[in-house]
């Protein structure tokens, strides 16, 4: 079974390949990620590879990951990881996810 960065990293390849009107794509680079058009995504890409169909679900997984959002700058809203980078799909195994921080009662 494929890890959540691997659906990821296999997804923006496979929609490269389809050319897909750049609903989604690797920067130039390959050190981020950049969802250009997230209605379009949400409705016809994420179907495609995640069971879950919600951008906000979604964004949570990137989070758990420790994908950073870029906030500033030319890749503004683009997602990068030190570790998820375009051609080099072994550092990928190397992506841990958090474990959910348990709330304690007071």
């Amino acid at each position: 079974k494929q890890t959540f960065p691997e659906k990821v990293y296999h997804m923006l390849l496979d929609q490269e390949k389809e050319d897909s009107d750049g609903v989604v794509s690797f920067v130039a680079g390959g050190t981020a990620f950049l969802i250009h058009n997230p209605r379009v995504f949400e409705s016809d890409v994420m179907p495609l590879y995640f069971s879950s169909t919600r951008m906000a679900s979604f964004q949570r997984q990137l989070n758990l990951y420790n994908f950073q959002r870029i906030d500033h700058g030319l890749y503004r809203r683009a997602y990068q990881h030190p570790k998820f980078i375009k051609g080099k799909k072994h550092l990928l195994s190397q992506i841990n996810r958090d474990r959910e921080r348990k709330k304690t009662a007071t």
